[in-house]
């Protein structure tokens, strides 16, 4: 299994929970990445508008799929249990 996601076309829905098809408006122009903001509907990763940066974010999420698909378990990536047990 591989994802991909078509950066230039799509938004990432936090609110929805899937990839959506970009909307017109400032807000969505020349974005690298488009995560809407799930109370005001912004984008959140407005932040992202350099290809280098762009670039290491994708890179990143590349290293975390992999690493999801070999280990199946999300702890490698966010150490819940690690950071719970610490609250303690």
């Amino acid at each position: 299994m591989h994802f991909s996601l078509s950066w230039k076309n799509k938004v990432i829905s936090v609110r929805e929970g899937k990839a959506m098809h970009k909307m017109d408006g400032m807000e969505w122009r020349n974005k690298f990445v488009c995560v809407e903001e799930p109370f005001d509907r912004s984008n959140t990763a407005r932040a992202v508008h350099e290809q280098p940066k762009f670039d290491m974010i994708q890179e990143e999420f590349m290293k975390a799929w992999v690493r999801l698909r070999d280990n199946r378990d999300l702890n490698s990536l966010l150490p819940l249990q690690r950071i719970l047990g610490k609250q303690k």
